[in-house]
C-alpha cells in the first residue's frame, strides 16, 4: 500500500510491443473517431498487447520462462502512441533470452478470488489470487505450459461465466463454478475442443447480461451480437459459431463484450483508431460486419 499512497489516480492505456518495448498513454488523449477511418500512426514496433488500467493498478507479467513480474502502473514511463516506450527489462529484471509472454493488470478495486488463465488450445485453469500476491523482484513461477501452447488471456474472477472465442469463429460460454482452483504450476482443464488448426483468441467473463459480443476480423472488420445467443453449454464442448471466417475478412483476433457507453481502442499493424461502441454494428452470428479501421490488420481492442 506505501507505493501508492503518492499516486495520482489517473486511466491509462499501458502497450507492449514484439520488441519488449512498453509505455503509458493517458485514456483522455484518445479521440473518438468515425468508423472506417485510418486512425492515428503507432510507433514502428508491433503493438503484442494493449491494456486498459490506471496509475494505481499493478500491471502483472508472465513470461516464457513461466515466471511472473509485477509493477505498479504508474511506474511506467508515459509515451504517445507514436513514441517508442521504454525495455520492459529496465522496470523488471529479465533474464538473458526471457520474453513477455502475457500482460495482464490487477485493479486495486478488484473483488475477485481467483486469477483465470486461458490458453490458445482451449486449456482454462483457476488458481487462487493470493498465489500471486507475494511476488519478489526477481519473479515467482506464474504458469505452466504444454509444449505448442501459449497463453491467450489472463482474467481476474469470483464464479462469473466465461465466454471463449476461436480465430476460426467458434465460441462456448460455461459456468467457471464448476472448475477446482488449483496450483500456480499446474495445468489446467478443457475450456473448449478445437480443431487441430485452431485457437482461442479471447476470454470474456460475463458481467451484464444487457452487454454484447462485439467479434473483430484480422483484416479490419467488426460486428456485435446478442450476449443471449450465446447458449449456456458445458466446459469444454466444441461451442457454436459466432463467425464464419473468409478470405476477404481474415479470421478472428479479438473480441469484447461490450454496452453502448463504451469506447474502444482498435489497435492495427499501422495505426489505431478509439471508437464508439454504437459504431460497431449489431447483427446476427453468420453476418461478416463493417469495417472499422481502414487499411489496417487488426491486432487486438481494449475498451477505454
Amino acid at each position: 500500500e506505501k507505493e501508492i499512497q503518492y499516486v495520482q489516480p489517473e486511466d491509462v492505456v499501458v502497450i507492449v510491443t514484439e520488441n519488449g518495448n512498453i509505455k503509458k498513454i493517458p485514456t483522455k488523449s484518445f479521440k473518438v473517431q468515425n468508423k472506417n477511418g485510418k486512425g492515428v500512426k503507432n510507433q514502428d514496433d508491433i503493438t503484442s498487447y494493449i491494456v486498459s488500467t490506471n496509475t494505481i493498478d499493478t500491471i502483472m507479467f508472465f513470461t516464457s520462462f513461466g515466471k511472473m513480474y509485477r509493477l505498479v502502473v504508474d511506474q511506467i514511463p508515459v509515451g504517445s502512441n507514436a513514441s517508442r516506450g521504454v525495455p520492459i527489462s529496465s522496470l523488471v529484471k529479465l533474464e538473458g533470452n526471457e520474453k513477455v509472454i502475457a500482460v495482464t493488470s490487477l485493479y486495486r478495486t478488484t473483488d475477485a478470488k481467483y486469477a483465470v488463465f486461458i490458453t490458445s488450445n482451449g486449456i482454462i485453469k483457476k488458481t487462487k489470487i493470493e498465489e500471486y500476491m507475494n511476488t519478489k523482484k526477481s519473479g515467482i513461477i506464474g504458469l505452466k505450459l504444454k509444449d505448442g501452447d501459449s497463453v491467450a488471456a489472463i482474467t481476474f474472477l469470483n464464479d462469473e461465466q466465461i465466454v471463449l472465442i476461436s480465430k476460426l469463429g467458434m465460441s462456448i460460454r460455461f459456468n467457471t463454478h464448476t472448475i477446482g482452483p488449483v496450483g500456480r504450476a499446474s495445468i489446467g482443464v478443457i475450456g473448449i475442443k478445437l480443431n487441430e488448426e485452431d485457437k482461442v483468441v479471447a476470454a470474456l467473463p460475463v458481467h451484464r447480461e444487457s452487454d454484447d459480443v462485439a467479434v473483430f476480423t484480422q483484416y479490419g472488420l467488426g460486428k456485435k451480437s446478442k450476449i443471449s445467443d450465446y447458449p449456456l453449454q458445458t466446459r469444454g464442448g466444441k461451442g457454436t459459431i459466432t463467425y464464419k471466417p473468409t478470405d476477404s475478412t481474415g479470421v478472428l483476433v479479438a473480441a469484447a463484450l461490450i454496452e453502448d457507453k463504451d469506447r474502444l481502442l482498435i489497435t492495427g499493424d499501422k495505426s489505431s483508431i478509439c471508437v464508439k461502441a454504437t459504431d460497431v454494428p449489431l447483427l446476427a452470428k453468420n453476418a461478416v460486419g463493417n469495417i472499422i479501421i481502414k487499411d489496417n490488420n487488426i491486432l487486438s481492442i481494449a475498451k477505454i
